[in-house]
């Protein structure tokens, strides 16, 4: 993100479908400037010229252009801050620039107004999607898409991150148990070992002391189970694991 960036919204309502139509059908309805720290400025019909978060609009789909090889920033963001409290021009927006009050602003007239901005090819009315087409912006409708994918990516990978940590659970849980069968395992033995200490083979005590063996027996197959556990929940993990790196991946842009 950098200072002085354009900010171009698609429309998330039914009159920023209609701006979208009217001017083109290219996909922006709306048009703000990044000035650093979280902050934009812009023109709106409820407040006029004005500071606001960059995170107003939420999950609005946007394209951002960078201004810095086309114009000075700083000169661009301090015209900007001259020109909050401004007015909204809403004859200018109605009339398609016919009616124009030079005191007042629309979205896109207050950064088409910026001097500068006439050698890119922008004066006189300007409408966001004739910003976002000399500019070099792709259609709205591209935006949209990749801002819907990326949310789709987003929420695959909270649900991979919890399902990782679900196995890691269950992994501990049996090691725990793994542990617990080794020490009764170990208690068994000395049992069994107590049991037929100065025997002889056939002595009729040796049922019993089979029946000790017999439970023995018995925890080693509960443990082949619980590798056999946790070999399948370990190769999820590194599934898991390969599908989380792609997704980061793809969201970071490598």
């Amino acid at each position: 993100m950098s200072k002085g960036d354009l900010l171009i919204f698609v429309p998330d309502s039914i009159i920023g479908g209609i701006i979208d139509l009217v001017t083109g059908s290219y996909g922006y309805s709306h048009v703000a400037v990044d000035i650093g720290n979280r902050e934009m400025i812009e023109a709106t019909v409820e407040e006029g010229v004005v500071r606001s978060s960059i995170d107003k609009y939420g999950d609005r789909a946007f394209v951002r252009i960078n201004m810095s090889d086309k114009i000075d920033v700083d000169a661009f963001t301090n015209y900007l801050e001259g020109k909050v409290d401004r007015g909204y021009d809403i004859l200018e927006a109605l009339t398609f620039g016919l009616i124009n009050d030079p005191d007042k602003y629309t979205c896109s007239g207050l950064v088409a107004a910026y001097s500068e901005m006439e050698k890119l090819g922008l004066k006189g009315f300007v409408t966001p999607n004739e910003l976002a087409k000399a500019l070099g912006a792709p259609p709205g409708k591209t935006i949209e898409k990749e801002r819907r994918e990326s949310g789709d990516l987003e929420g695959t990978l909270e649900m991979l991150k919890r399902r990782r940590e679900a196995l890691r659970q269950q992994l501990k849980n049996l090691e725990e148990k793994e542990r617990e069968i080794d020490r009764e395992i170990s208690n068994l033995l000395d049992k069994y070992n107590e049991c037929t200490e100065d025997l002889p083979p056939f002595d009729p005590q040796m049922e019993e002391c089979d029946k000790i063996k017999e439970e023995i027996l018995e925890l080693y197959r509960k443990k082949e189970e619980i590798y056999t556990q946790e070999s399948e929940i370990a190769e999820a993990l590194a599934e898991i694991e390969r599908q989380i790196n792609e997704i980061v991946k793809q969201l970071s842009g490598y």
